[in-house]
């Protein structure tokens, strides 16, 4: 049942990327609250711009991780 809820409002929200949450709890027959945390919690999306974007480079570990990948490639396409 859980899967279901998560997949019917992944579904809703790659539909429309500015459906507010009482619109998917209502589809869905699911509370506010548990859309809320299926949707940034469990698939990672969160609010900008009055649109639901998926969630990247949140972390500052893993912004280090991509800069230092990046330095790396640059270095190597420099030297050559």
């Amino acid at each position: 049942m859980v899967t279901a809820h998560r997949e019917k409002v992944d579904c809703m929200v790659r539909a429309n990327r500015r459906i507010k949450q009482k619109e998917i709890a209502n589809a869905v027959g699911i509370s506010k609250e548990r859309v809320h945390h299926i949707v940034t919690t469990v698939l990672g999306y969160q609010k900008v711009s009055a649109r639901w974007v998926p969630r990247q480079l949140t972390c500052k570990a893993q912004r280090k991780d991509m800069c230092t990948q990046l330095l790396r490639l640059s270095t190597v396409f420099f030297l050559a």
